[in-house]
């Protein structure tokens, strides 16, 4: 490499800088990446999809569909951490091994708009709408109040993670005490828990009720590597996470007894209950530590892209993810159906790379970091993909994982490693710098 490159590659080193593992000296503590973990995933989307389900499926169905939902979830993104813990990078660096440059670039750009547009997008409108539920007068400038509370929510995602753990460690509790409250308010008024359990809906299946409490966090399974690089242990990972989960689980569990007994907009759930502000300042504060996290992670997918041409900092390109998350906060897209596509997106795409990313780290490059072409990888992930959203295969969060794991393996071994051959690598660079390195060689 020139001299040129080389000062390239001594600068940036710490979390600004995708393409370098993260050192010892940069890990946190395991409390505080628990509750980072709890905070990415518990929000008003993920008491959205429990309202939804509850509305739709009866009761102790529902509440059973987000126990198994989030059971699934944790175990898989586990192995998903342990990727990102031991190799030090971000997801979609590691999703150059087995996608290749242009999947890479394909998936990079895909989440950046899915997570700044959608993601955030929604969660910060359905948050202003609940603000203009409880301040009336506030109504006609709902859009508005949605792309504000959007801003506000990007600052510790564009800081960066030691900034998300202390939002984290302030809104959870409260999260938590508020929903349990709102809860038992909701069932005692429809005549006690056993009334409410007895309620028969039969709007949606079981399947597809796991689906979506899996594949709300179908996303963050896929991108757990942007956070878990952050843990210092093995142990840590499959404890912390699945530990997380299950906490995580709660939210929905209220959800689906809150849409079940209260049957309103969920806009209109805690002013209906009597709490309307501490119910408002609790959904603002989970969402916060959701579309940071949200942030984050688009950010890591923009600087990746734009590495290929430039070096730049995550928070610099997080600037540009919050300005599209305000766009998106400022279209209404903040409705219950909505949340249940982006969930069946994530469910469906997000899952079926995971099975790609666990395939290539744990059986093609456990010993080293191999460089595939991404022939595999790119129609393992879409085509599993496909047959998901669509649920053609059944329980699709299940299968989108099993079966792009075993169909990249059959593929990588049978039809691209005797086409292109087997590339092994001692670290992943962006394409720019592969290419320039190719050029010194000749």
């Amino acid at each position: 490499m020139t001299d040129e490159t080389n000062r390239e590659e001594e600068e940036l080193r710490d979390e600004e800088d995708v393409y370098t593992p993260i050192s010892e000296k940069e890990k946190i503590p395991w409390p505080s990446m628990m509750m980072t973990f709890i905070g990415m995933w518990v929000s008003l989307y993920s008491v959205a999809i429990g309202y939804s389900i509850g509305m739709q499926l009866s009761v102790k169905l529902a509440i059973l569909s987000c126990i198994v939902g989030y059971g699934i979830a944790g175990i898989i993104a586990g192995f998903v951490g342990e990727i990102g813990r031991r190799t030090g990078l971000a997801s979609y660096v590691l999703a150059q091994g087995p996608l290749g440059w242009i999947g890479m670039m394909l998936l990079t750009l895909m989440m950046f708009t899915v997570l700044s547009f959608g993601s955030i997008g929604l969660q910060a409108d359905a948050i202003g709408r609940a603000a203009c539920e409880l301040f009336a007068n506030l109504t006609p400038y709902r859009l508005v109040v949605s792309g504000l509370i959007c801003a506000v929510m990007m600052t510790s995602g564009i800081i960066g993670i030691k900034l998300m753990t202390k939002v984290s460690w302030v809104t959870m509790p409260f999260f938590f005490v508020v929903t349990v409250i709102a809860t038992i308010i909701a069932v005692n008024q429809f005549g006690g828990f056993g009334a409410a359990l007895a309620i028969e809906n039969h709007q949606m299946t079981f399947s597809r009720a796991v689906f979506l409490n899996a594949g709300a966090w179908g996303g963050f399974v896929m991108l757990m590597a942007d956070v878990s690089r952050f843990l210092k242990t093995k142990k840590e990972t499959f404890t912390v996470i699945p530990i997380a989960f299950v906490f995580g689980s709660i939210p929905p569990i209220c959800g689906v007894l809150l849409g079940a007994t209260v049957q309103q907009p969920l806009e209109a759930l805690f002013p209906a209950l009597g709490i309307g502000a501490l119910g408002f300042l609790a959904i603002f504060g989970a969402g916060w530590t959701t579309n940071d996290n949200n942030a984050y992670s688009a950010g890591l997918a923009l600087s990746t892209a734009l590495y290929q041409i430039k070096k730049v900092r995550r928070s610099r390109v997080t600037l540009l993810v919050g300005a599209l998350g305000i766009m998106g906060a400022m279209t209404g897209i903040g409705q219950l159906g909505f949340f249940e596509w982006i969930a069946g997106f994530h469910g469906s795409f997000n899952m079926s790379f995971v099975g790609v990313l666990i395939a290539h780290y744990y059986v093609i490059s456990k010993d080293s970091y191999v460089q595939a072409n991404g022939l595999a990888g790119v129609v393992s992930w879409l085509l599993v993909g496909v047959l998901c959203f669509f649920e053609i295969l059944p329980v699709p969060f299940i299968t989108a994982t099993i079966v792009s794991f075993i169909l990249y393996l059959i593929l990588f071994n049978y039809v691209e490693k005797p086409l292109f051959g087997q590339k092994e690598v001692e670290c992943y660079v962006p394409y720019r710098l592969a290419r320039a390195a190719a050029e010194e060689t000749k």
